[in-house]
């Protein structure tokens, strides 16, 4: 455009001044004198007029092009959760972690009705059986759903995966629209779910979706924490943070290793950085250490 403009507005300043020349390339009637100002002084703005008129039909393709490619992007997005949906929902649990953990776990205390601490430690279904250190929150909270559906069913207990994998992409979505524009927000969901581990986790019983949504909202919290100017928000972001990154407690014992020590070390950080007054260093620390150990 910069070659155009450079060989065309010497020529341009001679056209524009004859009218009837101007006329015939741009159907304006200008004076004499405002055409050769107009040429000189306002060449950007010209050629801005000349791409309008002589590339609409480019600009429209370009403007349907993007449209329609996000669309087609909502759309594959949308058919592969659905698709991981209906084979979460309408098979029997096969995955082994599932069926000989999550799910069996959840069913002996369905069935039994008790958590089975009454039967000898060398029972295979002692508390359960399988991993009688994990956390009994996801366990119960599939007896509960069973119980509410009158009896015990694959696809109602798994639901509460795929009702935690749509919450995660919903917090990712609502954390890059606080940023970004909304195209960019449907890339970045149909990266996330793009990703092999990410979509067979979340249409999958596993509980690590779960964990996975607890830390994302913790690590978003922790951004807003330290962008926000208003001491009274940053106290409330903090409160509900040290709630999030407690909850993770009660879905995998991994937490305790895996998930808190690198957290809580990040919030330090963060608290030091952020406040300024070493009275409020202490207490925003203490507040999220309380809200943890208890």
């Amino acid at each position: 455009m910069r070659r155009v403009d450079g060989g065309c507005r010497p020529g341009l300043a001679r056209a524009l001044v004859c009218p009837g020349h101007l006329a015939s390339f741009l159907n304006f009637h200008l004076h004499r004198r405002k055409a050769a100002v107009f040429a000189n002084n306002h060449g950007r703005a010209f050629r801005l007029i000349i791409f309008h008129l002589r590339f609409p039909l480019l600009l429209f393709l370009l403007r349907s092009l993007f449209s329609l490619t996000l669309l087609l992007l909502t759309l594959w997005t949308l058919l592969k959760i659905a698709a991981g949906a209906y084979d979460l929902l309408a098979t029997p649990s096969y995955f082994n972690d599932i069926y000989a953990n999550w799910n069996m776990r959840a069913k002996v205390f369905y069935e039994e009705r008790s958590l089975m601490l009454d039967i000898p430690r060398t029972d295979v279904f002692y508390f359960g059986g399988r991993v009688p250190s994990y956390p009994l929150t996801v366990y119960l909270t599939k007896v509960w759903m069973a119980v509410v559906a009158g009896g015990w069913s694959d696809a109602v207990v798994n639901s509460l995966n795929l009702a935690g994998f749509l919450a995660l992409l919903a917090l990712f979505a609502c954390a890059l629209l606080r940023t970004v524009s909304l195209p960019w927000v449907i890339v970045g969901v149909y990266a996330i779910v793009s990703v092999p581990l990410t979509l067979l986790h979340g249409v999958n019983a596993y509980s690590d979706v779960l964990m996975a949504g607890y830390a994302f909202a913790a690590l978003s919290l922790l951004f807003r924490f330290l962008q926000e100017d208003d001491l009274a928000l940053r106290q409330c972001q903090l409160r509900i943070l040290s709630a999030t990154a407690a909850a993770m407690i009660f879905v995998k014992s991994e937490a305790l290793l895996l998930f808190l020590p690198p957290l809580t070390v990040l919030v330090a950080f963060a608290i030091f950085c952020r406040e300024h007054s070493r009275k409020r260093q202490l207490h925003d620390v203490v507040v999220f250490l309380g809200t943890v150990a208890c």
